[in-house]
This record gives C-alpha cells, structure tokens and sequence, in this order.
C-alpha cells in the first residue's frame, strides 16, 4: 500500500495497534485463568458425588459448569474462585461450593495465580497506554516506520491490508472548462 510518510494516523487505528502488541501479555493472562479454573475444578470434582461425576464424564452436553473467580487478597476484593455445578435436568440441582479455607493447597495456589495475574493487568494496562501516547506523539505513517517498526507492521499488515488503493486522482485544478459545465448543469 502506497503510504505517503506525512499521512497521520487516525485514533481507531492507534486503538487498534495497541490492542495487536497486547496480545501476548492477554495470552498470558488467558493462560493463568485456564490454570485457575483447572486448579479448582480437580478439587471441585473430587467434592462431587460419584454417581454425578458418571453423569457428568457420560453426559457432559447436560451439565453446565460455571466459575466465578472472586475471593480476597491481603484484604482486597479482587480476582478470585467461587464454583458451582448444576445439572440440566428437571428438579437436579447440586451447587457445591469450593471454601479456600478448606482447601489450604488449591487457596495457596490461586493465591499465587491471583498474585500473578494483577501484574499482568497492570503490565498490559501499562503497555497499552505507553503504546498509544508513543503512536499518538509520532502521528504520522513515516515517523512510526522509523522509530517503532514493530508497530508500523502491524499497521500495515493487519490494520491498514483491506483497505483498498486510492486511486490516483487527475489534477483538479487542470479543466475549468469541465468544472464550468459542471456548475452550469448544475443549476438548470
């Protein structure tokens, strides 16, 4: 794509751009959350009854899990494991919950995970905002080619690949004799 180095970058695309260099820090972050959950569902599963869990392992289309993450940390809400299990079957309802207090080990480990994951938050909130001030300080497509490639890249070949070529525009100052006729239609 033919990009003349003074063109500014429009906002949405700075959005977009920090979004796209995020990405490997919110993996991360997906990746803890799946630790998490697997964490506590091994403890959760053994709490379950037998005949649920034969249920559960022979109709798994039947039997909705939910995890809420929320418990305390140094005496502050934050991200955290609650779970329950119910079954899609008329009048079955079994809602265990898992108490870190009665599970010292899963309450260390989530503890530990919970720990993690607020610094990548703040590693990915961080990042994302030094990414836009940068992008919004270099502005144009030339001063970002030059001093941030990485996110020139990204710009040209994810944000900026379906936008279609302008067409090369004839001068529009050459025909006064078409703009005149132009006008004058126009009119009538």
């Amino acid at each position: 794509m033919a990009k003349t180095k003074y063109k500014v970058i429009a906002g949405y695309k700075i959005d977009e751009i920090a979004k796209e260099l995020v990405k490997s820090i919110e993996a991360k972050i997906a990746k803890l959350e799946t630790q998490a959950t697997e964490a506590a569902e091994a403890v959760f599963i053994a709490k379950l009854p037998e005949d649920v869990v034969e249920f559960w392992k022979k109709y798994p289309d039947l039997v909705r899990t939910t995890y809420q993450f929320d418990f305390q940390i140094d005496g502050k809400k934050g991200w955290g494991y609650r779970s329950y299990v119910s079954m899609k079957i008329p009048d079955y309802k079994f809602q265990p919950t898992l108490t870190l207090a009665d599970n010292p080990k899963l309450a260390a480990k989530l503890t530990k995970l919970v720990k993690k994951r607020k610094a990548l938050d703040f590693e990915a909130a961080q990042t994302t905002n030094q990414i836009k001030c940068t992008l919004s300080k270099l502005r144009t497509y030339g001063e970002i080619e030059a001093n941030f490639p990485e996110a020139y890249k990204v710009l040209i070949e994810k944000i900026d690949k379906d936008i279609p070529e302008p067409k090369p525009e004839t001068n529009l100052c050459d025909d006064v004799e078409k703009l005149r006729a132009k006008l004058n239609k126009s009119k009538k």
